[in-house]
């Protein structure tokens, strides 16, 4: 694993997990109060097919805000910025949370950037003025939360 900062509008914290040079990059992106130490237990396993990385975003983990807006959008700037700069290819999206929405903007705003996008429980917004169907609502509410299997995934 090595840690280093990139110059991205402001230095921004990221991890090389390792994996074979000419694999297709994989760039993971964490959730809210997040940070690329959500990744740690998860981030070797792919690394025989993949080159794995892992970028701690404006205001979280090791990435100062720096005066930069840490909003879902600013920081799907921020993503976009670190694949053209850093990453230098398409790469396997993964997001976990916030994390999905932000690989979802940013995959749908620039597909050349993404070559597949894994979404973990992500968020996306319900459209201003938009009602939940009341009988979804009470489904989602009857619904007891999944146990905890102690899985080694990032939460």
């Amino acid at each position: 694993m090595r840690s280093t900062y990139a110059d991205l509008g402001g230095p921004v914290h990221h991890v090389d997990f390792g994996g074979p040079d000419g694999t297709p990059p994989t760039v993971l992106v964490h959730g809210l109060g997040g940070s690329h130490l959500n990744w740690t237990r998860l981030a070797a396993q792919p690394t025989p097919y993949t080159r794995v990385h892992a970028l701690d975003l404006p205001g979280f983990g090791r990435t100062p805000a720096a005066g930069r807006a840490t909003t879902v959008t600013a920081n799907a700037a921020v993503l976009r910025r670190y694949l053209t700069d850093v990453i230098g290819a398409p790469a396997i999206l993964v997001g976990n949370s916030m994390g999905g929405m932000i690989a979802t903007l940013t995959a749908a705003a620039h597909p050349d950037l993404a070559s597949a996008v894994v979404l973990d429980d992500f968020r996306v917004p319900i459209a201003a003025g938009a009602r939940v169907d009341p009988a979804v609502r009470r489904q989602f509410l009857c619904w007891p939360p999944p146990p905890d299997t102690g899985a080694p995934w990032p939460r």
